[in-house]
């Protein structure tokens, strides 16, 4: 499963990256808003599970644009157009 959304704050505001390891690139314009994280299932329907692949936050560009081959993901779930 390819995920891809805005990031907001608890209170669902706009996200304050001053606080966390990633205050210097967001002050430097290098973070957006954005998230994007690819999800594997494991396990049946009582005990599905997911696992996380790969993500991306505050990406820039199109971090997520080799994981159809990296990872074997059908290319088509990553079009977030």
């Amino acid at each position: 499963m390819f995920l891809y959304g805005q990031i907001v704050a608890g209170d669902g505001g706009k996200l304050d990256y001053s606080a966390t390891p990633f205050a210097d690139a967001a002050a430097n314009g290098l973070k957006t808003d954005t998230y994007a994280g690819l999800f594997q299932a494991s396990g049946g329907d009582a005990n599905q599970r997911w696992t996380r692949v790969d993500s991306a936050i505050g990406p820039t560009d199109l971090a997520w644009s080799d994981w159809a081959v990296r990872y074997a993901a059908p290319a088509e779930i990553f079009d977030t157009r």
